[in-house]
């Protein structure tokens, strides 16, 4: 939990909806670990990465680009776009990165 908490922590900075983020990271890493329970509300959209092969994403935290592959399951975490366009996910092995939204494809619950 220390870890979340110094992510939330960071992503007051960088995001203007804290609230917003930390409820859904939270859910998001419940919903990964199959520990969310009916009164965590609703389970958040899944979707994926599109293409083949990896795709760099900007870790905000680091402030770097990470390689991620493609086809990857994440859930959106803050869908307002930033200054460059990209979206907030964090992905099934646990990166909080940012994408274009048209990388995005919705899985749905699968």
């Amino acid at each position: 939990m220390a870890l979340i908490f110094c992510i939330f922590e960071n992503l007051f900075i960088l995001m203007s909806n804290y609230k917003k983020i930390e409820e859904r990271l939270r859910k998001a890493v419940k919903q990964f670990g199959g520990s969310i329970k009916e009164e965590d509300g609703e389970l958040l959209l899944e979707a994926g990465i599109a293409g083949t092969g990896f795709i760099f994403c900007y870790l905000p935290l680091k402030k770097t680009f990470i390689k991620v592959p493609c086809g990857i399951k994440a859930v959106i975490i803050d869908d307002e776009e930033n200054e460059f366009g990209r979206i907030l996910i964090y992905t099934i092995d646990g990166k909080l990165v940012e994408v274009r939204r048209e990388d995005i494809i919705i899985t749905g619950f699968d």
